[in-house]
């Protein structure tokens, strides 16, 4: 069996410390990581200004607050690419609009991921095919149209989508994790196929009993060719500053290095064969809970988290009468915008060029009552 391609998400886990960053890459390519990934926004480019509660484990923060805590800046990007050559790690980044695009354009990534909240960003995603055609998508949350629409996207673009089956409850529950996708959505899409992991803990409401090497492992034998996880190198420390609220946003479904290192060595003495022999009682019994079913739709847990998704959002003031012009720039006035309080994003090309009933203000979301029709 081939070994999988593991990738290192490196998320908010650099607490905005830049010499910290280097430290995670380095534990990276010390594990024999084959790749580390960045997530390039900035709080303007992925969020809108406004109040948002949701049920999830950042539900009682100020979204917008949140992603300016969160990125990683624009200004370390060069930094992190250079050093990342320098040691000989594989990098690449996830985008969250064309803004986010633009900038990372020049950098040259031989691969982009479009995360699960932007999986219904068809435009997102067929300009990013412009600038790489190795794509790489997540089903977090995802209804199965939407995941096919963005195969059939990247495809008709002459580029090669990589999906990757996830759970987008962070943490994710072992119940609802469905691994038995794995192998329909690589026979249906027969394309490179892989996991992406949030999982940690067998109780997701207390957030107690470790179990961070069960689900990667299971998703191998499943028949996961990428394995992609948060790494973060100290998680009692993050959990601290996220109490504090002060970082740590990604602490309850990160994997430290020793985690890590004892998942690698699994991964490196796995046998399909013994595999589900090998497992302890319990290990056999959460395995038979992760395989579940088929997922064409998300679970309970995710419909809370696709309210992060984005949506059209009003980005510079209106005058009853004038035309809606979609995009990122001085010229334009609305845009795609976390959260999706907001008109569904597939409508931008139907309102795009269409006038304002009335003045709106930045930062409105955008509604059918706004828009004249006819």
């Amino acid at each position: 069996m081939k070994k999988p391609y593991l990738i290192a998400e490196l998320s908010c886990n650099h607490e905005g410390d830049l010499h910290e960053m280097f430290e995670l890459i380095d534990i990276a390519k010390s594990l024999k990581i084959d790749c580390v990934k960045i997530q390039s926004y900035t709080s303007d480019t992925i969020s809108s200004d406004t109040k948002f509660k949701n049920n999830t484990m950042w539900g009682n923060m100020a979204i917008k607050k949140l992603y300016k805590m969160a990125h990683t800046p624009r200004d370390w990007h060069n930094n992190i690419v250079e050093y990342c050559k320098k040691i000989k790690i594989d990098l690449f980044t996830t985008v969250y609009s064309e803004n986010d695009l633009l900038f990372t354009k020049k950098f040259n990534f031989s691969k982009y991921k479009i995360a699960s909240f932007e999986l219904s960003d068809l435009s997102l995603i067929k300009e990013t095919t412009k600038v790489s055609k190795n794509i790489m998508i997540s089903n977090g949350m995802s209804y199965f149209e939407e995941v096919e629409n963005a195969i059939n996207i990247i495809r008709s673009n002459k580029a090669r989508p990589t999906l990757l089956h996830c759970n987008s409850g962070y943490p994710a529950n072992f119940a609802e994790l469905d691994l038995q996708t794995i192998p329909f959505i690589k026979k249906y899409f027969n394309c490179t196929i892989g996991f992406s992991d949030h999982t940690l803990f067998e109780n997701v409401n207390s957030l107690k009993n470790l179990e961070p090497f069960i689900a990667p492992l299971s998703s191998v034998y499943m028949g996961a060719e990428v394995i992609e996880f948060h790494l973060i190198k100290n998680r009692s420390k993050s959990k601290k500053l996220f109490e504090k609220k002060k970082g740590g946003f990604d602490w309850a479904f990160s994997k430290e290095p020793k985690e890590i290192e004892y998942l690698i060595k699994a991964i490196d003495e796995f046998s399909y064969k013994n595999f589900l022999r090998d497992l302890s009682k319990k290990h056999l019994k959460i395995f038979k809970k992760m395989k579940g079913s088929v997922k064409l739709k998300p679970s309970n847990r995710e419909l809370e988290t696709r309210k992060f998704q984005p949506s059209l959002w009003i980005t510079k003031n209106i005058k009853a009468g004038d035309k809606f012009k979609f995009g990122y720039g001085k010229n334009k006035n609305f845009d795609s915008l976390r959260p999706n309080d907001g008109l569904p994003l597939k409508f931008y090309k139907y309102v795009n060029g269409k006038k304002s009933l009335k003045d709106l203000k930045t930062g409105h979301p955008l509604s059918w009552e706004d828009i004249k029709i006819n």
